[in-house]
């Protein structure tokens, strides 16, 4: 079995581990991963952070964002372009979102505004929180396969930031070379250094 072979049976078993998870259970986990999350904003100082969304059975993130948002911190949302490109919007609230590409819940934005967003991570964000199906102690992640955030994040000075349950937490998985590690990863039990045994 080659890489991207393993990397697609991979995609299955975690989203059959996600997603056999109960509510109570996955509400309780996104809770502490989220204040887990919040604790170690606060200690970097973060004023500009890019969430996400969280829909389905991943990682509850709405609590998250809505409190970010109460603390005055400058928070930002992906919304998928065309060209299989990605932007970085301000939101000032979460009421004010509607479906985007994949359902995912994304700022406003029309592809005919004269101002085109950038697609790379602006330069005042400090921090990017990436999602995941599962991510490694290096840092790597396993996406949903489409690269978005493979191609977003080179270039950009924000530190990147998963967030996930411990579940989603492997030893060592396959990547590919383009794939972006990212700094740290948070979950429900503490805070994980990538690259740190």
């Amino acid at each position: 079995m080659n890489a991207e072979d393993s990397r697609r049976t991979l995609r299955g078993e975690m989203k059959r581990l996600r997603g056999g998870m109960s509510p109570d259970l996955r509400a309780l986990l996104s809770r502490d991963a989220c204040a887990n999350m919040l604790d170690h904003l606060e200690k970097l100082g973060a004023r500009h952070v890019m969430a996400y969304a969280s829909m389905g059975d991943e990682l509850d993130t709405w609590g998250l964002m809505a409190e970010l948002l109460r603390r005055g911190v400058c928070v930002y949302l992906p919304r998928v372009l065309k060209e299989r490109r990605m932007a970085a919007l301000k939101v000032t609230e979460l009421n004010a979102l509607e479906k985007g590409a994949f359902g995912v819940m994304a700022p406003r934005h029309s592809e005919e505004m004269a101002d085109e967003p950038p697609t790379q991570p602006l330069p005042m964000l400090d921090v990017v929180i990436v999602p995941g199906l599962a991510f490694d102690r290096a840092g790597f992640r396993l996406g949903y396969g489409a690269g978005y955030y493979d191609r977003f994040l080179p270039g950009g000075r924000a530190r990147t930031i998963g967030l996930a349950f411990d579940c989603q937490v492997l030893d060592a998985m396959p990547h590919a070379a383009w794939d972006v590690p990212v700094d740290v990863i948070v979950t429900e039990t503490g805070t994980l250094r990538c690259g740190e045994v």
